[in-house]
């Protein structure tokens, strides 16, 4: 016994899910229309198929058509259907494509940023070798001086030979100033130019 009312209510409450194959779905709506004694099978499999089609664009292109028939239907579903499984793929490969182009023209302009802007490390002259160089690339360290036996220095900027020197000095004379009610003299020391030091003694009035 035969359910016919039962296996019509499936047919057309058959949903074709997002994602399912055409081919699957149509199959499966032509195996339950032969279990809903239809006098116009395929005519009944081709309306249904018109109905459930979600996509807008597709659903027109049916509609368009004057009385198609089945297969007519099922070929326009099949070719939109592949179309856009490629225009899915040529969209993700022209994505990743452009990704990769871009990475390529940016990673280049980081590193030149990166050369151009980096700082270089200061250089001055050195107190114990006397040269320019980097911070802690002395070449003097660990070195002895043959000037003085002292460590970590060269003898062409030894030191040592400055500390006994002399200090320049300056000798001013004595310089006299006379007024007509008194007379003053003055005399000025001698002047250590190295430690600046000054020494001026008043002399007593006449």
């Amino acid at each position: 016994m035969k359910r016919t009312v039962f296996s019509r209510y499936q047919f057309w409450t058959c949903v074709m899910e997002e994602g399912r194959p055409f081919e699957d779905f149509s199959t499966h709506l032509q195996y339950l229309a032969r279990q809903c004694d239809f006098a116009e099978m395929d005519n009944m499999v081709r309306d249904k198929i018109v109905f459930s089609i979600k996509e807008k664009p597709l659903k027109e292109r049916l509609l368009r058509e004057d009385n198609p028939t089945l297969q007519k239907v099922k070929d326009l579903c099949l070719a939109f259907e592949v179309t856009q499984i490629e225009i899915k793929k040529m969209n993700k490969a022209g994505t990743t494509t452009s990704g990769n182009d871009q990475s390529r023209s940016v990673a280049p302009l980081q590193q030149v940023k990166k050369k151009k802007f980096a700082p270089e490390p200061s250089k001055r002259t050195c107190k114990q070798c006397g040269s320019e160089h980097k911070p802690r690339q002395c070449p003097a360290y660990g070195k002895t001086c043959h000037k003085c036996k002292g460590k970590n220095h060269f003898a062409t900027v030894c030191r040592s030979g400055q500390k006994n020197k002399t200090p320049h000095k300056t000798k001013v004379h004595e310089v006299e100033i006379g007024s007509e009610e008194e007379e003053q003299h003055f005399w000025v020391g001698e002047l250590e130019t190295d430690k600046v030091k000054k020494m001026v003694s008043k002399c007593k009035g006449v």
